[in-house]
């Protein structure tokens, strides 16, 4: 809302972006009230698929719910129209507290509506989920989001030889052209261990 509201606040990102030019913006992550009407949320996508392209992006990423204003079958296709006219691929994150909680409703909206998906693991991690149960998912990887986790903990600190587990297992089944990216979330403490552990 902001970005549509005030286009001065796209114009600061891409200055600050381009200060960083050795981190590169791959994707971007989308999320709105899922009670917002669907042509809002495609106006608010709009704007941010266009600074998302803008800076060189190649994806978006949304939610699912089954519980949104719009169903899945309508929104999905009007947000991948969206993100399309920027260049840029739409993604549906694998995430607790939306449809693609349980890893086989993910694999059937997947297959359901075309979506890729951006395979978080730490959220199956975190739910006590084996590999076994979202391994069908990886074919289906636009990108892979990487952090480090535990079981019940969404977050935990980086364990170098954990993670290198994890990039091994997952490019077992992942497509050659899926990005592995670190998933960081500003919570007001320095990224940069976690980042060189990643």
């Amino acid at each position: 809302a902001v970005l549509v509201a005030d286009p001065a606040v796209g114009e600061t990102i891409a200055t600050a972006a381009a200060a960083h030019p050795a981190m590169p913006l791959l994707s971007a992550g989308f999320e709105v009230d899922r009670r917002s009407p669907l042509e809002r949320e495609a106006l608010q996508l709009d704007a941010c698929a266009a600074l998302v392209a803008r800076l060189g992006g190649r994806f978006v990423t949304v939610f699912a719910f089954s519980d949104g204003a719009s169903p899945t079958a309508v929104r999905l296709p009007r947000l991948r129209e969206v993100v399309r006219r920027h260049g840029l691929a739409l993604l549906v994150e694998t995430h607790r507290r939306t449809s693609t909680q349980d890893p086989e409703q993910a694999l059937a909206l997947v297959r359901e509506h075309g979506v890729p998906v951006t395979l978080d693991h730490s959220h199956y991690v975190a739910s006590g989920e084996p590999r076994a149960r979202f391994a069908a998912l990886r074919p289906h990887a636009g990108l892979v989001q990487l952090r480090g986790c535990a079981p019940g903990r969404v977050e935990a600190p980086v364990d170098p030889a954990e993670v290198a587990d994890w990039i091994a297992w997952l490019e077992e089944g992942v497509p050659a052209d899926a990005p592995f990216v670190a998933e960081l979330i500003d919570r007001g403490r320095d990224p940069w261990p976690d980042l060189h552990a990643l």
